[in-house]
This record gives structure tokens, C-alpha cells and sequence, in this order.
């Protein structure tokens, strides 16, 4: 049996200490590297808002220099909206390694609605080789594609039990930590009620499943009325590789190995994440410039397959952006690759996702926007923007979004 070292956080194998907060508190963390081999680490704080904090983004080489072995540094951020969050590693492909967790921030009004107890959720892909071997592949000479994931997890565990009390309502906070997987997940014998994505109450909508991208997070109200043994799936859209699953039983149901678990899997549907409307109606406000980024897989002469925007590809500047910015080092700025932002500025982003070189394929990709977030105003087929079909009234805010 092949084994791996994982990086833990606090001793734990499976996923670091969810950090709870209510809304409008400082959050400090005090993070050392312990790395039992010599690698820089920084944690990023996935749909963190950093207005104003963009030096605690914890982005290596962009926002901060990297964590040294036997070294600490202190974050400190505001938590200034209700929502769920995560953090993980952001220096290569660490955070694979179960080098993440939750994060709740919780609202100060309360819930507009009313759950019994809460999980945490994370579904996650697992490779055997380490992350700088994979990235050694797909940046030499010859390009070597990391392939599937080996493993699919739920909570860090590929046989994972979750036991539940009938009449109770469940709040889950499901949550993607995986490096490439995009996940259909659902419950056998439930429906899940969305309540909330990433940091926006939404109109509860009910669904047998949803689709969920790295990055992304959903928080599902489950009733527990259904007495019986069934499993979680977690199947993969878009890629062949493993599904990844769990038990989800009843307290007293005598469920065990010989038990026949119900997959719900047959009564999945297509799921749209446009379907989702915000609790309440927004304001939008004007867009004051339009910014048009246009992503695509390219391949070059040496064959190295690389993403780009606007037919860029990014690099790594020479030393860290936000101490070049403050030196007045012009040179670190990646002009070709930054797209500069001023204060107050409203920016509309319309992101076409273009076809591969082969000009016959294209890729999803989730994407993320660090230190901020969004509305989501629509998507559709082609590279007109159709204003009419633009949702200006009650949009959901999200960092993170599957194009």
C-alpha cells in the first residue's frame, strides 16, 4: 500500500479547526510552519473580504512573503459579513494535502431559518503524488497531465458515517476543498433545502442535489424524516474519475456493512445555479467600466498545455507585488497580466470561456475572486451579452462561480 505525508493543522488528519465568528469581529490566527520538509506555507482565506487588509489575502510571492520553516505569522482580518467560508494553503498545491478548513461567520440577527444542529461538509479529491511532483509535470518538458484523483473524500474520511436523529432538521455547510473535482452531490431518500451560498441568504429552494465546484459552498437544510440507511454521493461532472460517498444513517436504524444503503442518484436532476435568488432584492449599482477577460487553454511548441486570459498566461513576478507596489519597483508589476483597479470604480466583468487550441473542446473552471465578492448577473451561450436577460433585481453574491 503506497503511502503519503499530509500536512496537518493542530494534529488533525482529516481537516484543520473550523474558526467561528460573529459578524463585524476581529479574527486573529496565529499561524507557524512546522513542516517536517522545507517549504514556505500561507493560509488564504477563501471569500474573506480584505478590503483595506490585502497584505493578510495570504497569497505567497502576490499579497505576503511565504511562511518559513520554524516561522510564524499572525493574521488579523475583519469578519464583516455572515456567510461561510473556508481557509487553506496557497504556496504550490498544498492545500490537497488537507491543508484547509472551515470557516462561519454568524450573522447578528440571526438565521431567517430555523435548523436543529450543524455540519461541516467538505468534499475533497486526493492524489498519491505530491503537489510539487505534479507541478514539475505541467510546467517541464515532456508535460505530464496529473490525471484523476486517486481518492474521493467527505470530511477527510473515504468511509465516512454520518448519524442522525429522526425529526431533526439538519443545517450542512457543504463545502469544496478539492484541487480539480466538480461534484454532483446528493443524499439518498432526502431533498436539501438551499438556504445559503458562500456569504448570501437565498429564497430556499428545495433539490434532490446540486453541483458544487472547488471552491465553492452551499448550505443545505436536511430533514431527517426518512428513517433508513442511505449513502452520500459525491459523482464527478465533467471528468472520469472515482465517486466518493458516505453513510448517512439513523440513530437505531441497525444499519452496518450487510445493510442495503439507498443511492439517490437516480432521481438527480440538471441543476442551475442561476435559479438562486438572493433573500432580498439589491440595489445594483452602475457599472462604471467594463472589463472583458476571456480565458482559454492554450498549447505551445514544447507542447506545455497552460491557461491563459486574453491570451496571457500569468507568471510569477520577481518578489512580492505588494512590497514592489510600496518601493515604487515598476519592474514587478506583470502589466501584461494585471488589470488595474481604482477606488470606488464598479467594475463589470463579463468572462467568456473560450474554446481549447483544438478549437473543438472547452474546459470549466471555477473562478475566484480574492478579497472580494460579486453578483452574479447571468450566463448564457455564446459571446453577446443579451442585458435583457440579466437578473438587476435580487442576484446572488458570490466569490466564487463555475464558467
Amino acid at each position: 500500500m503506497q503511502s503519503k505525508a499530509i500536512i496537518c493543522i493542530n494534529g488533525s488528519t482529516t481537516y484543520g479547526p473550523t474558526i467561528r465568528a460573529r459578524e463585524g469581529d476581529t479574527v486573529k490566527v496565529k499561524v507557524i510552519n512546522m513542516l517536517l520538509r522545507n517549504e514556505d506555507i500561507t493560509i488564504h482565506w477563501h471569500g474573506i473580504s480584505q478590503v483595506g487588509t490585502p497584505w493578510m489575502d495570504g497569497v505567497a510571492q502576490i499579497t505576503e512573503c511565504g511562511i518559513d520553516v520554524g516561522e510564524s505569522f499572525e493574521y488579523s482580518f475583519l469578519a464583516d459579513q455572515a456567510g461561510t467560508y473556508w481557509y487553506h494553503g496557497h504556496v504550490e498545491g498544498q492545500r490537497e494535502d488537507a491543508f484547509y478548513g472551515a470557516i462561519v461567520v454568524e450573522p447578528l440577527g440571526g438565521y431567517p431559518f430555523a435548523f436543529d444542529e450543524e455540519m461541516i461538509v467538505f468534499v475533497s479529491d486526493f492524489y498519491t503524488a505530491y503537489p510539487l511532483d505534479q507541478l514539475l509535470g505541467l510546467t517541464t518538458v515532456p508535460w505530464t497531465w496529473v490525471g484523476s484523483p486517486q481518492i474521493q473524500f467527505i470530511n477527510g474520511d473515504p468511509k465516512l458515517t454520518i448519524t442522525v436523529n429522526a425529526g431533526k432538521t439538519y443545517l450542512l455547510r457543504l463545502i469544496n476543498s478539492a484541487s480539480i473535482s466538480y461534484y454532483n452531490f446528493g443524499i439518498g431518500g432526502h431533498n436539501m433545502t438551499i438556504v445559503e451560498v458562500e456569504e448570501s441568504f437565498v429564497k430556499p429552494q428545495m433539490v434532490p442535489n446540486l453541483y458544487i465546484n472547488a471552491g465553492e459552498r452551499y448550505s443545505v437544510l436536511v430533514r431527517a424524516d426518512n428513517p433508513g440507511c442511505f449513502l452520500i454521493t459525491t459523482d464527478m461532472l465533467q471528468r472520469a474519475g472515482p465517486s466518493g460517498s458516505a453513510r448517512f444513517v439513523y440513530n437505531g436504524s441497525g444499519c452496518d456493512d450487510s445493510s442495503g444503503y439507498v443511492n439517490g442518484a437516480a432521481n438527480f436532476v440538471t441543476f442551475d445555479p442561476l435559479s438562486l435568488h438572493a433573500l432580498n432584492a439589491t440595489i445594483i449599482p452602475s457599472a462604471t467600466r467594463t472589463v472583458n477577460a476571456n480565458p482559454r487553454q492554450v498549447r505551445d511548441s514544447e507542447l506545455i498545455i497552460s491557461w491563459t486570459i486574453n491570451d496571457i498566461s500569468f507568471k510569477m513576478p520577481p518578489m512580492n507585488l505588494l512590497i514592489g507596489a510600496y518601493y515604487n519597483h515598476s519592474h514587478t508589476l506583470p502589466s501584461t497580466n494585471a488589470i488595474p483597479l481604482y477606488p470606488g470604480e464598479v467594475i463589470d466583468l463579463v468572462l467568456v470561456n473560450q474554446y481549447r487550441w483544438d478549437n473543438v473542446t472547452q474546459e470549466q473552471h471555477p473562478w475566484h475572486l480574492h478579497g472580494h465578492s460579486f453578483w452574479v448577473l447571468g450566463t448564457g451561450v455564446g459571446t453577446v451579452v443579451n442585458d435583457s436577460l440579466l437578473n438587476l433585481v435580487d442576484p446572488v453574491k458570490r466569490d466564487t462561480f463555475t464558467l
